[in-house]
C-alpha cells in the first residue's frame, strides 16, 4: 500500500484533519465547509502526482481514480503528457 499526500508539485504543504481523522485535505475551505468537529493542521511533505506515478508505479498505470477533496482537477492538469496518454480510464470527483 502506498500512503502519500499527493499534490500537483510536491513539497511541504499544510495538511488539515478533522474529527477522528476521517476527513483530511490540503485545501482548508473544503474541510471548513462541512466538518463540525475540531480541525487541526500540520506541515507535511507531499509527493507530486507525476513522481508518484514514475517512482511508485514505474510509470506504468492503466487507470487513475481520484477522490482527493477538492484537488482532483489540479492533479489532472498537472499530469505530464507521458502520464496520461496511455490511461484507459480516469475517474475523478467534481464538487
Amino acid at each position: 500500500m502506498i500512503q502519500n499526500i499527493v499534490t500537483p508539485k510536491g513539497g511541504e504543504v499544510e495538511f488539515f484533519e478533522g474529527g477522528r481523522g476521517y476527513t483530511n485535505t490540503v485545501i482548508e475551505k473544503v474541510i471548513r465547509d462541512w466538518e463540525t468537529e475540531e480541525i487541526t493542521s500540520s506541515k507535511k511533505q507531499s509527493i507530486s502526482i507525476n513522481d508518484l506515478i514514475l517512482k511508485e508505479c514505474n510509470g506504468q498505470i492503466d487507470w487513475l481514480h481520484l477522490d482527493v477533496e477538492g484537488l482532483d482537477d489540479k492533479l489532472l492538469y498537472s499530469l505530464t503528457d507521458e502520464q496520461y496518454l496511455n490511461l484507459d480510464l480516469i475517474i475523478f470527483e467534481v464538487r
